[in-house]
Parts: structure tokens; sequence; C-alpha cells
């Protein structure tokens, strides 16, 4: 929100515009995509890109280098914009872009001089590393046994703000009260009133997006809000203009996302809620109630990054079952929430009063809509879901490990290792077995070199990959190759009567093993360097 409200004020004045192509403010190296992208669709993420954390997170703020280098190139437009809504952090920092190219200054500077200089917030700072000043005041992260100030953010519009409560305080004064803040119009009233107008939603009785807010409908009353983390804080904002209402609250621990959503929902139920929602009992199955049973997956995944997986793992799911009496049932099968349908196709949560919708395509149901939600969900089949990848590679990781342990390789007596690969020409066997040990070897190294990169720089894989990873792709390239080969070998071994019948089914076994390791690889771009 801070950045857009600095976005708006420009708009304000005619610098820019909202519905004008944001490749019209870019140098055309930054431009990828094929759609027109405006900054309407970036402030609600609507811009049709995947979710991808390239370029994002930095142990050391002094690593981060210029916005423009960061998000060079953006992820792929893998859907039309303004259909549907996905978060997206690139696209919110690309946004920030359009703001620096527009002043001709480094971000940072220019927000100082847009929006915190005027606002009179003195203590705020996008800069990374911080100044020596805001350094020693800012508070230190907790995570575990990590202390630190702030990670650094390469993508810095989307996060790097660093701000005291008193400076958010003067940023709520200026949302709730129309541009003023001490009794000086700091920014005109229409400005606000643009900033805050909902400009997106997926279904007309829903919360949808405001410029760079998100709407909520907790209670009977409109509030617009966006929340946000890193791996040491985590942040909500919320206001309630129509009321001067304005709430922050901050965490410096990395276990903090239920409060950081529990207490400002508690408020606003507190204090903004009037009479119990009435929602009407179940007459019946839902309209095409066949049709919305199912699994539906948020759309913030990668599609074409090297951390696609990943995304993929992180993202939210949502079962849809039907009860006896018609309602449906979300989450937890031993008390799952109930919605109850208002209107076809639309569903209110029976004790929260919280609506649901669906989308269609080509008339079928393919799309869950969550009031307050950004992002919509997307039905997938049972072979798209996590548990049956996993379940996939799992198996695939039992039968190269079979074929690393029963087909190694070894010399006859006497034999020296020149000798050895000679032979590999004329004996089918030894061939045989060296190209599946090869194979089922470099799979399983790559795929623990790339878990303890995960695990131990977390950062560096997700970000960033270092080149000495991205050498190591010769592992899996051999395994496809090999892989190939041995299906062949498997065929040739399958003729012969040199293996007894259990050899030959475990050879093609290991065989296929080193096929579906390759396409699951392929899958989740990882076969190649991305």
């Amino acid at each position: 929100p801070v950045v857009w409200t600095a976005i708006a004020r420009l708009a304000g004045d005619g610098e820019v515009d909202l519905e004008t192509p944001v490749s019209e403010y870019l140098e055309d190296d930054l431009v990828n995509w094929e759609d027109p992208v405006t900054l309407a669709n970036l402030a609600t993420h609507t811009g049709g890109f995947e979710s991808t954390n390239r370029g994002m997170w930095y142990a050391d703020p002094a690593d981060v280098q210029s916005l423009q280098s960061h998000l060079a190139p953006m992820p792929a437009q893998v859907r039309a914009p303004s259909t549907l809504g996905s978060y997206s952090n690139h696209g919110a920092a690309l946004a920030g872009q359009v703001l620096a190219s527009v002043a001709g200054d480094r971000f940072p500077a220019v927000m100082e001089d847009e929006l915190l200089g005027p606002t009179g917030m003195e203590t705020s700072s996008f800069r990374q590393p911080l100044s020596d000043e805001l350094y020693s005041a800012h508070a230190t992260g907790h995570d575990g046994g990590l202390d630190a100030k702030f990670a650094g953010l390469g993508i810095s519009p989307a996060g790097a703000l660093s701000a005291s409560a008193a400076d958010m305080a003067r940023f709520m004064q200026l949302h709730v009260n129309s541009g003023i803040i001490d009794g000086e119009q700091v920014l005109d009233a229409e400005v606000i009133d643009l900033i805050q107008r909902q400009w997106f939603t997926h279904h007309e009785t829903l919360a949808g997006t405001a410029l760079g807010f998100i709407e909520r409908h907790d209670a009977d009353i409109r509030a617009i809000g966006h929340n946000g983390g890193t791996p040491t804080f985590h942040s909500n904002l919320i206001l309630v203009p129509e009321v001067g209402f304005g709430l922050f609250i901050s965490f410096n621990s990395a276990n903090a996302t239920a409060p950081r959503e529990s207490i400002p929902e508690t408020i606003l139920e507190e204090y903004f809620s009037g009479d119990d929602t009435v929602v009407p009992e179940p007459t019946g199955s839902p309209t095409h109630a066949d049709e919305l049973l199912g699994t539906y997956r948020s759309l913030k995944v990668g599609e074409t990054t090297h951390d696609s997986l990943v995304t993929t793992l992180q993202a939210p799911t949502t079962e849809i079952r039907i009860a006896e009496d018609g309602a449906l049932l979300t989450g937890d099968e031993d008390d799952p929430s109930r919605w109850v349908e208002i209107e076809p196709m639309l569903f209110q949560n029976e004790d929260t009063g919280r609506k649901i919708a669906f989308g269609t395509t080509d008339g079928s149901v393919t799309h869950l809509f969550i009031s307050g939600s950004v992002t919509a969900q997307e039905r997938i089949e049972w072979n798209e879901s996590t548990p049956a990848h996993l379940l996939f590679l799992g198996v695939s990781l039992v039968g190269l490990a079979s074929g690393h342990t029963y087909w190694s390789p070894s010399r006859e007596n006497g034999e020296t290792r020149r000798e050895w690969v000679v032979s590999l020409r004329e004996d089918r066997e030894k061939m045989s077995k060296a190209f599946v040990y090869a194979g089922s070897t470099a799979f399983l190294a790559f795929i623990v070199v790339t878990m303890l990169y995960l695990s131990f720089d977390t950062f560096g894989f997700l970000s960033d990959p270092s080149v000495h990873y991205r050498t190591l792709f010769i592992l899996p390239s051999l395994g496809a190759v090999t892989g190939i080969i041995s299906v062949g070998l498997a065929v040739d071994r399958w003729r012969s009567d040199d293996w007894s019948s259990v050899n030959r089914i475990h050879y093609a076994l290991v065989a296929g093993a080193l096929v579906a390791m390759t396409a699951f690889l392929r899958h989740w771009n990882l076969l190649l360097p991305r």
C-alpha cells in the first residue's frame, strides 16, 4: 500500500495512467510478456504472472543490486491479464520500477521524495542496507537460532520497507483522514478515493482488491488492508476509512503468522460487527453439485521456474465435499466448515458469514474464489495433486536406489579400468549394468545435493542458484540420456537368455524408474538449468 500510494500520487498529477500498458514506461529489455499489462493489473495482481522466489531473498542486504537487475527477466505470463487474480510479488515490484523510471531515480530515493518525505515518515526507508542510524534502531528478527535485523529483498517494492510504528500511524492518518496528516493536506482527497475504491473482484458479492489494498468483510463494515512477512518479521495493516480507524501490528518473529491474522480479526469482530449474520438452512443439493466436488489449488505457483515444486508445495488447497443436507464442507473432516448456497454457485459460511463463489470456463466449473483472497484457486485432477507427485517421486527413488545397489558394475580379476571400459563395447551385459548404474547414481546424487542445498542455503537456492549448483545439472542430463539408452538395453536383455526372469524384470523396472525421474524433473523444471 505504501508504494501504491506514491504511484497514485503520480497518477493524480497526470504523470502516469493506471490503464496504460506499463511497457510504455519501462526499458524494452524488461518487457518479456505478450499481453499488455497495466498498473491497475499490477495493483490487483491480475497481470497473469506465475509465482517464483527468483531474485527475492538475500541473507545480506548488501548483496541486493538494482531493482531492474533483480526483476529481469520477469516471471512468465501464464494467463491473460484482468481475468484471474494471483498474488505476485514481482508484479508489485514491477510497479515500483515504473515509479522509478518515471521519476528518473533509484526506487528508494523516489519513495523518499514522493511519499516518505512529504508525509513526515522520517524513520522509514526502502534502502538496503539501511543507514547506520536506522539500522541501530531496527528491531531484531528471530527465527529459531537465527537472529537478524532484516533479510535483503531483491525486489524491494514488494516488502523491503523498514518503518517505525509512529511512521505507520502517520500513513494510516493519511488514508483515514482523506489525505490529511496533523491538519495538513498532504495528498488530495481524490487520490485517496482513487486508491481505496474497489478495482477488481472475482465476483460482485465478494471482497476484492483496491489499489494495492485487499478488501475484507470480516465484520459488518468494509475494511481494507494488507499483510506481509519476511523470514523473521510479520506485519498487518487494517483500515476502516469510513469510521477513521486504523490498526498496524508487527511481530519480529518467524512463527507469528497466526496472531498476525487473528488479532485484527478479533478487533474487527469486537468493535465493528452488528447482529449475527443470518444464513439460510440448506435446501438440498446445491446447483451443479457434482461439478463442485474436488480439489482446488491456489494459482500462486510457478510453471516455468526452477522453484516450481517449492511454490506448489506451499500453495494452499481446498477440498470441496457435500454433506447429506446439501451444505458444502471444507477443512477438517472431524470439524468442517459448512457453506450454504445463497445463489447459484455462491455460498456463505454458517458461522462467519464469509462467502465463496465458483467460476466456470466453457460451461465447466474450474475455479474457486474466496472472499478477501487475492488469489483464485483452480480445480486440479488427482494426478496433479501433491500427494500423487510425491508418491511418484518416492516410487522412482526406490527404483533408482535398487538400481544403484544391485546393478553396480565390477571388474573381473586382473582387469584394468581401461580394459573394463573397452569391454563395454562388446559385452552387452556389462554395458547394461553400467548404464542403469550410472543413471541411477547421477539422479540420486542430484536429488541429494539439491536437498542439501535447499536445507543449508534456502535463500540461495530459491533466489539465485549458484554457478556451482547450475553445473550439477549435468547429472540429471546424464540420467536422462542413460535412461533412454537403458530402455533399449532392457528390450535387448529381455530377448536374451543370459539373465533370469527376475533380473530381466528388475532391470526393466529400474530403466522405467530412470525414465520416470526424467519426466518428473522435466515437469518441475529441474532437468536443465533455468
